[in-house]
């Protein structure tokens, strides 16, 4: 009988343990029905009973097997039991029934201390085994993870660390700590430990964590390596090719369009990747696309304002003012408070002439549109210099801008001013403050420190500097001799291009480069070129406008009239056509749109064009009867010698432009439809230059019109 009993025993053992538990259950009530007093049969069959689920069953055995054995062992079991059907306070209770100082014990409790949110008596229950010389690397990183739990960062990767020793290539510790310097804002070292991870785990979703730590690094390299790894493995992985695109923006934004145009293809009412090309094209200055983009996205979305949005932006940009406007007001129904759109639905009305209209939208957002530049330029284009002469003493005075955070999450003005795109993660938002300033900006600052607040200036020393581009500059230089009849000194702080030629206007004054630094000391009042405007108090509806307030020596006009290229009796003739396609997109033009020009007889062309943004035009060039004068030019002391070889300039709205009229330069202005405040609503003659003429769109984007009138005016 022992025999045979024995025997059973070993199968229903091996039963057990191969997962035959029906089998081995009907065998272990067998064996107990034949000894139910033999404690090993009965302690297998409590453990067989946790492995079916019976609990009630198991317990009651894994008790009675203790009273009778008093092993420890079987409390241990019994605690497992109760830890894994979440029966909290009976682990406690039981394991207090082991020596205090047992190490299973203690390691049980702290799991379990931890899982009713005692998170103290856990630390202190691992702290006892660590100082015992009893953690493994489970221990150590639980304990991690507790002092994590409590944002003790400093005790959470210490033991984390001790953790890795005891084990370099664990996953799951690597990818802790990756945790922790990311929750820490430490990029760097996040990185390191996600890289430790790869090598133990190849894992497509760690490839792409780290693929978006490079690209956050603007390692563009080592992002596309990872994200190129997962498409390895998933070809058509549409989180990899999109980061991929997106990091090819900065590089070559054609194939970031054919990568999107990829995935749209696939997933073709995916607004978030429609959304992504819309932007490209915005940067690319891709307007048409950009519009077709934003008519998807409006289609799949037509009442979500962000969509609308941008289909009325892009017609905007397409200059299609009409079908912006009733975009724009569409939006307004959801939200007429919304500053960015009331901005945009008064820039139109302003450029329209419809100046009432416009500012009963201002005046709505009075409190706001101080710290609005469409609002500035509006009085300006008003000739409102006592509204403008407030915007500036605001801005001057350094007052914080009215806007608060939450109207900033929902103001598109915001979101693109920075990165020029729509990004609506909160972080971004942090980026519009005074941290992020270019090293002009900082000196700006300084100058700010000593701003002219339209006080009286006599008898003090007053430093001039140029805030905005030459045009602004030497539009405003005019005010320069005004400036020195109430001032001590007068100093100049201006781009290295102009030193040569306002030496020559302004040899008494002290002229410093941009890129100089200037003593604070050695200035009273600082103030820009355009704020001259408000700091002399000028009257825009009576400016005083002298036939020059420029000039350039004598012997350089006459150097230039030496050269082969200007040897000819033909009519001379200075153009420029193309602007910074960052600046002003719409000022620009063509230069096939002027084709027509070089048909008139007895003309010579010269290009002063210095930068073809334009490949078209580039080409084009190279085939016109056009004389480049780009080896000529190399400061405005030179552009100026030549303007006054020339018969006529026609040219865009541009520095070179102003540097004519204020030179006295017979000027033709080629003006766009939304053309800058400083034009007003002029139409044919402009009160800052009497050498200028004015050819203004008479339709928005239509150049035909207004190149076939300076022709018909040329042949007469």
């Amino acid at each position: 009988m022992d025999e045979n009993y024995s025997k059973l025993v070993d199968i229903a053992y091996n039963m057990h343990v191969s997962g035959k538990f029906d089998e081995a259950k009907s065998v272990y009530e067998k064996l107990l029905s034949i000894n139910p007093d033999d404690l090993d049969v009965k302690n297998l069959y409590a453990q067989l009973n946790v492995s079916l689920k019976n609990y009630d069953i198991a317990i009651k055995l894994f008790n009675e097997v203790y009273e009778k054995t008093k092993i420890k062992d079987i409390l241990i079991n019994l605690s497992k039991l109760y830890f894994s059907i979440q029966d909290y306070d009976n682990v406690i209770s039981t394991l207090n029934r082991i020596d205090s100082n047992d190490v299973s014990a203690k390691k049980i409790l702290a799991l379990t201390y931890n899982k009713i949110g005692n998170i103290n008596k856990a630390i202190e229950l691992y702290l006892e085994l660590y100082a015992q010389g009893q953690t493994d690397l489970s221990d150590l990183l639980n304990l991690s993870v507790l002092y994590k739990n409590l944002n003790d960062y400093e005790n959470s990767l210490k033991y984390a660390l001790l953790g890795l020793e005891k084990n370099n290539t664990d996953y799951e510790t690597n990818m802790h700590i990756a945790s922790l310097y990311s929750d820490m804002n430490n990029i760097e070292k996040e990185l390191e430990f996600l890289l430790n991870a790869s090598k133990i785990n190849a894992d497509i979703n760690l490839f792409y964590r780290i693929g978006i730590i490079y690209k956050k690094l603007k390692n563009d390299e080592m992002a596309i390596k990872y994200f190129n790894a997962i498409l390895s493995v998933d070809p058509d992985n549409k989180n990899a090719l999109s980061n991929i695109a997106v990091i090819y923006q900065n590089h070559d934004k054609k194939v970031t369009v054919e990568i999107f145009k990829k995935l749209i293809n696939k997933y073709p009412n995916d607004v978030d990747l429609i959304t992504q090309i819309y932007i490209v094209y915005v940067k690319m200055l891709d307007f048409q696309n950009a519009n077709e983009a934003a008519k998807i996205l409006y289609n799949l979305c037509p009442e979500n304002k962000v969509y609308v949005t941008f289909l009325a932006d892009s017609y905007f940009s397409l200059k299609d003012f009409d079908k912006a406007l009733e975009l724009y007001k569409k939006v307004l129904e959801q939200d007429d408070n919304d500053l960015y759109i009331n901005m945009q639905i008064a820039y139109i009305l302003s450029i329209k002439g419809l100046s009432v209209e416009a500012a009963k939208i201002f005046s709505k957002f009075k409190d706001k549109n101080v710290f609005n530049q469409d609002y500035l330029f509006f009085n300006l284009r008003e000739k409102n210099l006592q509204e403008v002469r407030e915007f500036l003493y605001i801005h001057l005075n350094e007052k914080k801008s009215v806007v608060g955070d939450e109207d900033k999450k929902n103001l598109f003005i915001y979101k693109i001013a920075k990165n020029k795109d729509y990004s609506f993660r909160e972080e971004d938002l942090k980026k519009y403050d005074d941290n992020y300033k270019s090293p002009w900006d900082l000196k700006v600052d300084v100058f700010r420190k000593k701003a002219w607040h339209f006080n009286d200036i006599s008898g003090k020393r007053v430093l001039i500097y140029s805030n905005n581009g030459a045009g602004d500059l030497i539009m405003f230089s005019r005010y320069i001799p005004e400036v020195q009849k109430a001032a001590s000194e007068v100093i100049l702080d201006i781009p290295q291009s102009l030193i040569d030629l306002y030496k020559f206007n302004f040899p008494n004054l002290k002229i410093y480069k941009s890129d100089e630094n200037i003593d604070e000391s050695s200035y009273d009042y600082a103030t820009s070129f355009f704020s001259l405007l408000c700091n002399l108090n000028i009257d825009l509806k009576k400016i005083n406008t002298p036939d020059y307030y420029l000039k350039v020596d004598d012997k350089s006009v006459k150097s230039v009239s030496e050269l082969e290229i200007f040897k000819t009796n033909k009519k001379k003739i200075g153009i420029f056509w193309q602007g910074n396609p960052l600046i002003m997109t719409d000022r620009s033009i063509p230069l096939k749109e002027l084709v027509p020009l070089f048909e008139i007889n007895n003309t010579q062309i010269y290009s002063f064009q210095l930068t073809d943004f334009d490949i078209e035009s580039e080409k084009l060039k190279k085939e016109l009867p056009i004389i480049d004068l780009i080896p000529y030019i190399h400061s405005y002391n030179d552009t100026a010698a030549i303007l006054k070889n020339m018969d006529l300039l026609i040219s865009i709205d541009t520095s070179i432009m102003n540097l004519a009229g204020a030179l006295g330069v017979n000027t033709y202005l080629l003006l766009n439809y939304a053309s800058e405040w400083r034009w007003f609503y002029d139409t044919e003659k402009t009160p800052w230059y009497n050498s200028v003429k004015i050819f203004k769109q008479k339709k928005p984007g239509d150049w035909t019109e207004v190149i076939k009138r300076i022709k018909n005016e040329l042949t007469i």
